[in-house]
């Protein structure tokens, strides 16, 4: 007892209470500041240990010494007239009073303010970590279920003296690609990401990564007049080692038994077993198979002159075979392309395109790509959905890897309200075009539709990696932020976005939300003064967010007067508010959106089974 009393006359116990109190204040600003100057958590720890330490020598100092009027001095020392104990201990519980206060204060700004915040971060991350832990959890499981079966095919380098004999290179290339996807056994990375890394220094296994193949496929192509030379490799990704390769010198007529004997090659290199017959090269006319390459190479290049040019060169290589049916199906989709750049007038073009497609259906009426050209008419010029089921099974049917019948596939289901399937069958496209903006932007809009706010953000993120100046993803971050009540952190996202008509759009409906009405008003005014007329359902979301209903739905049958509904979705949740309303059954009559009708048609995605047991 009397050694208690000791410390409590030499105030050993209230400095002790006081240093504790005060470290741990310390330890708490430090924990919640260091982080956010890119301190490591090392650096707290290593402050709370010291802080621990130095406790020690605080309470001996407190035992061996006083506070005295003329400094500390030994408590041995100091005479009875200079024990100044209790003005001492006053000090001190007014220092520990004070630091109670201090730490009091800071805990409720850290419960009711900072901690919220964080959590709020940390929920972001973690949702972002989820998300992609389960792409990569899908990609993963999709390329276990073909094991080592998977292979990307990069484009052949031009080996000529002309540079202008790319088109012949890449070409043969992708008929490669082209002839190796119909093996239902190989998973085959799509042509747009597989030639993303065209001219680009980059090591097969960085590669392999990416694209999450096995094997590699390269090669070069040198011609000369009729004379041509491929030499072709496979190379096992994982370690970049050489399992086959071949150099084949031969006339330009045999151009397609060289295209089989390295699809062949391959078959035998991988051991893989084959249901039916190994597909084989298409075989037409050499001389009108190297104009088709040349028309291709240039309808891809998106220049109106080479368009027009291209157009030239297909009818050439049909007039020397008539029944190419590759030539007929890129004929089509350069008339497309001549329509959508103003080229040709659309009512004329359309006409154009789609006797070309016809032309192609009618060589064979299997062929996958002109049956996805046409269900693309049906469903969104014709309206008639059922025929354009069927013709996308039919697609699917015969080439179930193919990335443009897949993606018309899930945007159909899509349409027929079955919007969790299209985002299985999206999801499904993405494990063989993995660079895919277009594949990308539509599952992250499926997405957002579904209301999945964090799976859309993640997903529509992952596109800007892809590709930076993605018109429209900002606007749908932000679309999807505003809806989750968060409209402080949409306006920032509105912000960033690029197309104007939209960015105002939702500049407005934050702004009403935020009560900055003034900005709201001049918002909303450019928006329907400048684009009144291209973007009526942007103008009918914002009257919505204002509560007035009669204003949307002018707006929205403005659209369909002005064709400007074709890819409106009844699961827009911006438009959740009119679902009520009587004349809502009607705007979606006037688009075909009919849920009960939609009901009725019947779509059969055979893949969708597999799919969902990889996801």
């Amino acid at each position: 007892m009397n050694f208690f009393n000791e410390l409590r006359r030499r105030n050993v116990l209230r400095v002790a209470t006081a240093y504790s109190l005060m470290a741990w204040l310390l330890i708490q600003v430090v924990d919640t500041i260091f982080p956010a100057f890119g301190f490591s958590a090392s650096l707290v720890r290593h402050a709370t240990i010291i802080a621990v330490i130095g406790l020690v020598p605080v309470v001996i100092l407190a035992w061996v010494f006083e506070l005295t009027p003329e400094g500390l001095k030994k408590d041995s020392g100091v005479t009875p007239q200079y024990k100044v104990t209790g003005k001492t201990a006053k000090t001190l519980d007014r220092v520990i009073i004070i630091v109670l206060a201090l730490a009091v204060t800071y805990f409720g700004v850290d419960k009711f303010v900072l901690m919220p915040a964080r959590e709020a971060a940390l929920t972001d991350v973690v949702a972002n970590q989820i998300d992609e832990a389960r792409e990569t959890g899908r990609s993963e499981a999709f390329i276990e279920s073909y094991g080592d079966n998977s292979i990307a095919v990069l484009p052949f380098v031009n080996m000529s003296s002309d540079p202008e004999q790319d088109y012949f290179s890449d070409g043969i290339s992708e008929e490669l690609l082209n002839l190796l996807a119909q093996i239902s056994e190989l998973r085959v990375i799509s042509r747009s990401s597989a030639f993303a890394f065209k001219d680009k220094d980059i090591n097969i296994v960085e590669l392999a990564e990416k694209l999450n193949v096995a094997h590699v496929l390269e090669g070069s192509v040198r011609k000369s007049g009729n004379q041509i030379r491929i030499t072709a490799q496979l190379i096992e990704a994982a370690t970049d080692t050489h399992l086959w390769s071949e150099t084949y010198d031969r006339k330009l007529d045999n151009v397609f038994a060289i295209q089989d004997e390295i699809a062949n090659a391959v078959v035998r290199q991988l051991k893989l077993k084959i249901l039916g017959n190994s597909p084989t090269a298409n075989k037409v006319n050499s001389q009108a198979y190297e104009l088709f390459l040349k028309a291709r190479h240039l309808t891809r290049s998106g220049d109106p002159e080479k368009l027009e040019e291209a157009t030239k060169i297909f009818k050439q290589a049909i007039d020397i075979e008539e029944n190419f049916v590759e030539a007929w199906d890129w004929l089509s989709i350069n008339y497309g392309k001549q329509v959508v750049m103003g080229i040709i007038p659309p009512d004329e073009g359309s006409t154009l395109e789609r006797l070309a497609n016809k032309r192609a259906l009618q060589i064979n009426p299997d062929y996958s790509p002109a049956l996805t050209s046409q269900a693309w008419f049906s469903m969104i010029y014709e309206k008639d959905f059922q025929a354009a089921a069927t013709q996308i099974e039919r697609a699917l049917k015969r080439a179930p890897s193919n990335v443009s019948s897949l993606g018309m596939a899930a945007l159909l289901l899509h349409k027929l309200g079955r919007t969790s399937e299209a985002v299985l069958v999206n999801q499904h496209a993405i494990t063989i075009d993995p660079l895919s903006t277009s594949i990308r932007h539509n599952t992250s809009m499926m997405l957002f539709y579904l209301r999945r706010w964090e799976e859309a953000i993640a997903s529509y993120n992952v596109l800007l990696r892809l590709s930076p100046d993605h018109t429209g993803t900002h606007f749908f971050i932000g679309l999807a932020q505003y809806y989750r009540g968060e409209p402080e952190l949409a306006l920032a996202a509105f912000e960033k976005e690029r197309r104007e008509s939209v960015a105002l759009a939702g500049k407005a409906m934050a702004y009403h939300v935020l009560k900055e009405q003034s900005l709201h008003q001049q918002a909303f005014q450019e928006l329907i003064d400048r684009w009144g007329d291209t973007s009526p359902i942007a103008i009918a979301r914002v009257y919505l967010e204002k509560g007035m209903h009669d204003k949307a739905f002018e707006w929205l049958n403005k659209a369909v007067e002005l064709k400007k509904a074709n890819h409106f979705s009844p699961l827009d949740p911006g438009f959740s508010a009119m679902h009520d309303d009587p004349r809502w059954l009607d705007f979606l009559s006037s688009i075909n959106q009919n849920t009960e009708e939609l009901e009725e048609i019947k779509f059969n995605v055979s893949l969708l089974s597999n799919v969902a047991m990889i996801q």
